[in-house]
């Protein structure tokens, strides 16, 4: 009894009213016993902060924010300098939304003017020609990540390029698009049947100028094979099919097994670094589209990022965030971890972003006058450098050059 005097001189001293106090240990009385409600394991965005990403760029390289105008200059913008190079890339074509860059971005390959793909190397400043690819499916090529090699079809077949070397495949229908592994070794490449709304399988290029099917066709559904992604791993092979305004992703490991169709949402868009997981558009009707993310622990697609018809998103280097943006201008910054998201302070309506190896994002953003060329943090803090007038904002992305490379020193 003199505790329960104790305590009541303590409320009173503090100036607590009594009744709240009691108030209080009623409702503890009623919910002794049961479960604690678990803690919301998704921050707000005011508790949230962005967590600090590692810098992985490469020993004796640089990087540059890099975009090409419609004049065929491609533009390297400097960050540490804040200046903007042109480069003359040797006859790239009218179509030259038709790229394919190397991993690192010190490569590229194109068509020309006369229609027939080329690589450029910008560390060296020479340039290849690899031969004429076939259009009917708009870019039927692809450059090896280690930019060395190039896959395309060419007479409905497919033809690898090796340092002037070409193999030409048998054994397959119709091909659509080819698709690198990440180490530069494997090629596979899709096959359609009348047109491309009819699917043929996916294909894998063997030793001796043979290829095997590695996943049959699908046989009810609509569309060929016509982008192909490896995983960073090379342990899984993603893949979109379609035509027109009907898509669907699917996957399965890279010896054809583990298949899973129409999963992948309308096809992948881009690997997270460790292979767990990627980036996949999630189709809402013709021209729109969402953003989730893939992932095969549990073969599942989720929403990530802004509840739009038009949005889009980028992995950063490490995979630890995710950028995402939407038509209306919004952005955030998910962690991939946690889920928390982080919304940026002012509105970008971004066209195209990009993560560097630093975690310094660039970034195509619309503005009345045309495109502003935008460097800042993930934080949203950041500066317009540069102003362009290109209509294929799709190209615009980071690239690690050689501290030496040609490019720089004209």
């Amino acid at each position: 009894m003199a505790h329960g005097f104790a305590l009541l001189a303590v409320l009173v001293l503090a100036g607590l009213p009594l009744a709240a106090w009691l108030d209080g240990c009623a409702e503890e009385a009623e919910t002794a016993g049961q479960p604690a409600e678990p803690p919301d394991p998704r921050p707000t965005t005011e508790e949230n902060e962005i967590r600090p990403l590692p810098d992985a760029r490469e020993p004796g390289t640089v990087e540059r924010f890099a975009w090409l105008e419609d004049d065929g200059d491609l533009m390297l913008f400097d960050p540490e300098s804040g200046e903007t190079t042109a480069v003359e890339v040797p006859d790239i074509s009218d179509v030259h939304h038709d790229i394919s860059w190397s991993t690192s971005g010190s490569a590229l390959a194109y068509r020309n003017s006369s229609r027939r793909v080329t690589i450029y190397d910008l560390a060296t400043a020479e340039q290849q020609d690899v031969g004429p690819s076939d259009l009917y499916l708009g870019q039927m090529f692809e450059l090896s990540p280690d930019g060395t090699r190039v896959a395309l079809v060419r007479m409905s077949k497919l033809v690898t390029w090796d340092r002037g070397t070409e193999t030409t495949f048998e054994g397959t229908p119709r091909c659509t698009v080819p698709g690198w592994s990440a180490d530069s070794k494997l090629v596979a490449v899709g096959g359609m049947g009348h047109d491309e709304t009819e699917d043929a399988g996916l294909w894998l290029a063997q030793d001796g100028g043979r290829a095997r099917l590695l996943v049959a066709p699908r046989e009810t559904g609509w569309g060929a094979t016509q982008r192909i992604m490896w995983s960073p791993d090379g342990k899984w092979v993603a893949w979109a099919r379609g035509a027109g305004d009907g898509w669907s992703g699917d996957i399965a490991r890279s010896d054809g097994s583990g298949l899973q169709r129409d999963t992948v949402g309308s096809g992948p868009l881009e690997w997270f670094p460790d292979s767990s997981a990627l980036l996949a558009t999630i189709h809402i009707e013709a021209g729109a589209s969402k953003t989730g993310i893939y992932r095969l622990h549990d073969y599942s697609l989720s929403q990530i990022g802004l509840d739009h018809w038009e949005s889009s998103a980028a992995v950063s280097p490490g995979g630890e965030m995710v950028l995402a943006w939407g038509w209306d201008g919004e952005v955030i910054v998910v962690d991939a971890q946690t889920g928390a998201e982080t919304r940026w302070p002012e509105k970008a309506l971004i066209l195209q972003a990009d993560w560097a190896p630093d975690g310094t994002i660039g970034a195509l953003v619309k503005t009345f006058k045309g495109l502003d060329v935008w460097i800042g943090e993930a934080s949203g803090e950041g500066k317009t450098v540069a102003s362009t007038q290109t209509e294929v904002p799709e190209v615009a992305r980071w690239i690690e050059l050689p501290a030496d490379a040609a490019v720089l020193s004209d």
